[in-house]
């Protein structure tokens, strides 16, 4: 007898869920930033899914799991009334209202940062990016530099098919 679906046990879990983060990713209001370790982020959740009711925290990432998984998790530091803790967050949860990137830390941290909620830091100190390592360029600058990249190929072609038109007139 031949098997209902092609896929089995894990294979079939694995393939579930990202068919269910395809469709939360679909069906929500926001897009999901690319978030990394050292990032500062405002993170706007609900309090109640009935009343609508939004709270909205600022602070630093200084862990994520299973990047690319339905049990992806961040885990934030914040501050709120001169009380520094630590906030584990699901980020395909429902009650995650918006989620935005502040300000990009740098490439080269580790995937959990543990040493971060025992330093104490202010709430000025969690506003800054983690940025460690030589020749630090920003992630935001990168990315512009790529779309730079595209708008001059962009011209080069334009460029290219003016020529095509010339030489067709010469003729």
């Amino acid at each position: 007898m031949p098997r209902p679906t092609l896929h089995t046990g894990k294979t079939l879990l694995n393939h579930i869920d990202s068919e269910e983060r395809q469709r939360i990713n679909k069906n929500r209001e926001f897009q999901m930033p690319n978030l990394r370790t050292g990032d500062v982020v405002e993170l706007a959740m609900f309090s109640s899914l009935s009343e609508a009711k939004v709270t909205t925290l600022e602070g630093l990432v200084f862990g994520r799991s299973k990047p690319n998984n339905l049990r992806s998790t961040m885990w934030f530091q914040s501050v709120a009334d001169s009380v520094s803790f630590s906030y584990k967050v699901k980020l395909y949860s429902p009650m995650v209202a918006r989620l935005k990137v502040l300000k990009y830390g740098s490439n080269r941290n580790r995937k959990k940062l543990n040493h971060i909620p025992k330093l104490d830091l202010t709430a000025t100190g969690l506003q800054e990016p983690i940025i460690r390592g030589k020749g630090f360029k920003p992630r935001a600058r990168v990315a512009s530099r790529s779309k730079s990249k595209q708008q001059k190929r962009a011209r080069a072609e334009e460029g290219s098919v003016k020529k095509l038109v010339v030489s067709e007139l010469d003729e």
